[in-house]
C-alpha cells in the first residue's frame, strides 16, 4: 500500500532490486535533491549493514521510516511504517523551537528556567551577560548551584560565609510563591531585578533585568526629593500643592500648624474639599450653610485662577494666602503668617493719627498766637486821617505760621511822632 506495490509486485520470489528500480520507474519517491537519483544506490547501501534505520519521503509528501535487520538464516526483514504525523509535528515542533529561541535572544532581559533539581534546563544569552558570568558557567544540565558559587566568591551577595551566601539564594529560588528581589554585580556595580516563579513541574523560570539606570535615576530622584522635602519643612511659610482634580500631593508640617488642621486627618494629603468643610464646619467662613459655603469655594477653586486674600483667624491670626496654577491643571499655594506685620501697619496707623491730630492741633494753636501777635500792631491805616502833612503805613508777614518782629507808632507830642521797627533774630516760635 505504502508503494503502490500489486499483488503481482510484490509477489513471494521477486527481487529486492526490482522492487527498488520499480519504485523509481513510477516515481513513488519524493524528487527532492538528489534523493531519487541515488535511490537506488541509497537502498542497497543500507543492504548492507546489519541493521539500520533511514527515513524516506514519498512523492505523495508521506514520509517513511525503515527499519531493517539481518536474519540468523542469512535473509532480511525490513518493517516500514509512516511517520508522516509524528515528521510534521518534529517540524512544528521545531519551528515553534526556533520562534522560542528568536523571542529569547530578542528579550529585552534575561531568562533561564531550571528544573526541579537546580540544573539549568533553557536560558538566553542575556541571561549570562547581564549576570556577567564567564563563558561554559551556564550550560544545559549544569547545576544553578555553581553560578550561585560564583556569584558569591565575586562578592555579590555581600560579606559573610560563602556557604550561607548560597544557601540564602538557594531558598529564595525554592519558594513555593514566586519571589522578586534586587541584586548587585560587585565588579560593575550593575543593579538587577531577579524574579522567580514556580513551573508546574517543580522547576523555576528567573527573569533577569537590568535596572542599574532606572536605580541611579530612582537614587537621584530620592536625593532631590529629600532635598524638596527638607526645604519645605524647613520653611517659615506653609505650602500646599494640589492636582487638576483638588487632590493635595505635597504639603509640609507648616501648613498644618497654621490651619491647625489635625496631622492624623490630614498630614497624608486631601481633597481640597475637606479642607473647606473642615474650615467651613468650625465657622471661620462665618454663618451660614456648610455646604453652600463649600460649593461657592470649589467653583472658584476649579477655574485655577491666581488669587491673593487675607484672612483671620478665630485665633487672632492673620493668614495671607497667595495661590498661582501650575501647567497641567493644579495649584501651588502658600500660607504666611503676617499677624505682626498686620499688627505693625495697625501700630503705624495709629502713630500717623495721633501725629495728624497733634498737628492739627499745633497748627490750631499757632493760628491763634499768629491771631493776637497781628493784634498787637496797629492794622488801620491811614491812622491819622486828620493828618494830610505825612502818610504812614506798615504791613508784617511771618515768614512762618508766627513771628517775633514789631512795629508801632505814635505821637509823642503834636510836634513829633515815633516810628519803632523791631527785627527779632530767628524765626517761628522761638524769635515769637
Amino acid at each position: 500500500n505504502f508503494y503502490g506495490y500489486s499483488d503481482s509486485d510484490a509477489a513471494p520470489g521477486t527481487k529486492y532490486e526490482d522492487l527498488v528500480r520499480l519504485d523509481i520507474e513510477r516515481e513513488v519517491i519524493a524528487d527532492k535533491g538528489d534523493a531519487r537519483a541515488n535511490y537506488y544506490e541509497q537502498r542497497y547501501r543500507y543492504r548492507l549493514e546489519k541493521a539500520g534505520a533511514h527515513d524516506v519521503e514519498l512523492a505523495d509528501g508521506r514520509i517513511l521510516v525503515i527499519r531493517e535487520r539481518d536474519t540468523t538464516g542469512g535473509g532480511r526483514v525490513g518493517i516500514h511504517r509512516d511517520i508522516t504525523e509524528r515528521k510534521r509535528a518534529e517540524a512544528e515542533l521545531a519551528e515553534k523551537e526556533a520562534q522560542l529561541r528568536l523571542a529569547l535572544d530578542h528579550m529585552p532581559g534575561g531568562m533561564m528556567l531550571g528544573d526541579r533539581d537546580m540544573n539549568y534546563v533553557l536560558f538566553n544569552s542575556q541571561y549570562s551577560e547581564l549576570l556577567e558570568f564567564p563563558d561554559g558557567l551556564v550550560r544545559v544540565g549544569r547545576s544553578i548551584r555553581d553560578a550561585y558559587r560564583y556569584a558569591a566568591e565575586r562578592g555579590d551577595f555581600g560579606p559573610g560565609d560563602k556557604n550561607e551566601l548560597v544557601e540564602q539564594v538557594v531558598a529564595k529560588y525554592r519558594r513555593r510563591e514566586g519571589v522578586s528581589y534586587e541584586r548587585a554585580i560587585a565588579d560593575s556595580g550593575r543593579t538587577l531585578q531577579v524574579d522567580v516563579a514556580p513551573t508546574p513541574d517543580g522547576g523555576r523560570v528567573v527573569i533577569v533585568t537590568d535596572t542599574t539606570e532606572r536605580k541611579r535615576a530612582e537614587d537621584e530622584l530620592a536625593k532631590k526629593s529629600a532635598v524638596l522635602e527638607a526645604t519645605m519643612e524647613n520653611m517659615d511659610q506653609g505650602i500646599t500643592m494640589v492636582d487638576r482634580d483638588l487632590n493635595t500631593v505635597a504639603l509640609n508640617r507648616r501648613f498644618l500648624e497654621l490651619q491647625e488642621f489635625p496631622e492624623e486627618r490630614f498630614g497624608r494629603g486631601f481633597t481640597i474639599e475637606d479642607a473647606f468643610r473642615y474650615i467651613a464646619e468650625r465657622g471661620e467662613y462665618g454663618p451660614g450653610d456648610v455646604e453652600e459655603q463649600v460649593r461657592e469655594r470649589l467653583e472658584l477653586t476649579r477655574k485655577f485662577q491666581a488669587h491673593r486674600f487675607e484672612r483671620t483667624r478665630p485665633n487672632g491670626t492673620v493668614l495671607e494666602i497667595v495661590g498661582n496654577p501650575i501647567e497641567g491643571g493644579g495649584f501651588v499655594t502658600t500660607y504666611t503668617d503676617i499677624t505682626e506685620r498686620k499688627r505693625a501697619e495697625e501700630a503705624l496707623q495709629e502713630a500717623n493719627g495721633i501725629i495728624k491730630d497733634q498737628k492739627e492741633r499745633m497748627e490750631d494753636e499757632l493760628n491763634v498766637g499768629r491771631e493776637i501777635q497781628m493784634s498787637m500792631i496797629p492794622l488801620e491805616f491811614p491812622p491819622f486821617p486828620d493828618h494830610d502833612e505825612f502818610s504812614v503805613f506798615a504791613a508784617l508777614e511771618p515768614a512762618r505760621e508766627v513771628g517775633g518782629d514789631f512795629y508801632d507808632y505814635y505821637f509823642i507830642d503834636e510836634q513829633r511822632i515815633c516810628f519803632c521797627i523791631g527785627d527779632v533774630s530767628g524765626k517761628g516760635v522761638p524769635a515769637a
